[in-house]
Parts: C-alpha cells; structure tokens; sequence
C-alpha cells in the first residue's frame, strides 16, 4: 500500500480510497475536487477539466454530505481568492498557484464558475 498524496494521485479511471476515521479524507476529497476544477494533474498544467456538474462525491449521511458539501465550497472560495492574490498560506493551494503558471487567469476563471455552479 503507498501512502496518499493529493498532489500526485491520478485523476483518470476510477479510484478506491480507504481510510480510518480521522485521517484527513475530507480535507483530501477536497484537494482531489479542486485539482479536477482547476485541470491541474500530476506537476503538468493540463488534464481534463471538469466542471461541478460532472464530479460525483459519494458519502453515507445526509449530514456527511452536507459537511463535505461546505468543507469544497469554502476550500474553492479559499482557493478563488488565493489565485487572485497569487499566493496562499494554503500550501496545497500554494502548490497549485504554482503549478498553474501563465493559466492563473483561466484558473481564476474555472474557480468561479465553480462557485457559481456549487449549489
């Protein structure tokens, strides 16, 4: 088994994450979210770019989904401004100003029609 990194996990073909409670899936779930948003796969500044309509989250509790429901929208509208100012205390976020490079602007872009589309 190899430990789990957001920044490197690929984005393509259909994926099982297993993990005990109170181990940072929800904060992961969001990063893998953001990194499909944004289009940003494995240290290139391209991969396919989804939209909020095409991501399925799966959880078992209407109040799990709820929470994970906030927990992405307030990391994407962290993520909106943070783009905006081109820097972040947010290191995973910080990583993907980055990687973004010359995209920032289009990133900016994906970022709010994300939060447009949210709910």
């Amino acid at each position: 088994m190899k430990p789990f990194r957001p920044e490197t996990f690929p984005l393509t073909g259909k994926r099982l994450i297993e993990a005990s409670a109170g181990t940072g899936k929800t904060y992961n779930i969001g990063n893998l979210y953001l990194r499909l948003i944004l289009g940003l796969d494995q240290g290139s500044n391209s991969t396919k770019v989804m939209t909020v309509d095409k991501i399925l989250v799966v959880t078992f509790t209407r109040a799990a989904a709820g929470e994970l429901r906030g927990r992405i929208r307030a990391l994407l509208e962290k993520a909106y401004r943070d783009f905006r100012a081109g820097e972040s205390d947010h290191n995973f976020i910080g990583e993907l100003i980055e990687q973004a490079g010359d995209n920032r602007p289009l990133m900016i872009q994906r970022l709010f029609d994300a939060l447009l589309s949210m709910d």
